[in-house]
Parts: structure tokens; sequence; C-alpha cells
């Protein structure tokens, strides 16, 4: 994320506060990817509990089976 302020600033903008809820490092250039990709276990134990907080909030009904789920509840009474 090297253009980050720019395109918080700028831009567009977030819908959510990346710099502190993304489930990961947030990396500005191509060595800080490589150091990441290479101590990936260090960077997964660091950002297990972000990760499960975003899970639990963006993907924990994300299973493969939304549309059947939605046409369950949107036909469910009829």
């Amino acid at each position: 994320m090297y253009d980050l302020e720019k395109y918080r600033d700028t831009l567009r903008g977030f819908y959510i506060d990346v710099e502190n809820e993304v489930p990961g490092p947030i990396l500005r250039s191509t060595d800080e990817i490589v150091r990441s990709i290479k101590d990936i276990d260090g960077v997964q134990m660091s950002y297990r509990d972000k990760y499960r907080i975003f899970y639990e909030r963006f993907c924990k009904w994300d299973d493969g089976d939304a549309s059947k789920k939605t046409v369950e509840v949107v036909f469910e009474n009829e």
C-alpha cells in the first residue's frame, strides 16, 4: 500500500479503518513484501487475532451457500 495516504485522504477513502482492521501487515514496498513472505509463519502468528476478528465481522457467513440461504429466507412463508 505504497499509496495509502493518497488513496485514503485524496482519492476515495475506505469503508473500514484499514490501518487498524485489515488482518495482515500494511506493506509499502517490494522489500517489505519479500520479508513478510520469507517470514510468513511469523506474520501469521502476529496477525492471527486480527484475522479472526476480521473473519468474524466480514466472512463468517461466506460458506458457498449464500444464494440458497437467500432463497430459503425469501420464500420461507410461501
